[in-house]
């Protein structure tokens, strides 16, 4: 159990650092400003918002608060 936990918190890890690469390069792209939804930054920037590991569903994009 506690590997299984392990694992899906480097995933989950993992699966930020891509989210954040991507608002990053939207931001780029965007005079600075991120996106109203997370949703916003697929496809181009990223191919789909991943889903959580341990959830098994996108947790992600409820928790987003963007426009900034």
């Amino acid at each position: 159990r506690y590997d299984q936990s392990v694992k899906h918190y480097e995933a989950c890890q993992a699966n930020l650092k891509i989210i954040g690469t991507a608002l990053e390069m939207y931001s780029t792209d965007h005079s600075g400003h991120y996106p109203q939804l997370l949703s916003d930054i697929s496809p181009q920037y990223i191919a789909s918002i991943p889903t959580c590991p341990g959830a098994n569903k996108d947790t992600y994009s409820q928790m987003y608060r963007g426009g900034m």
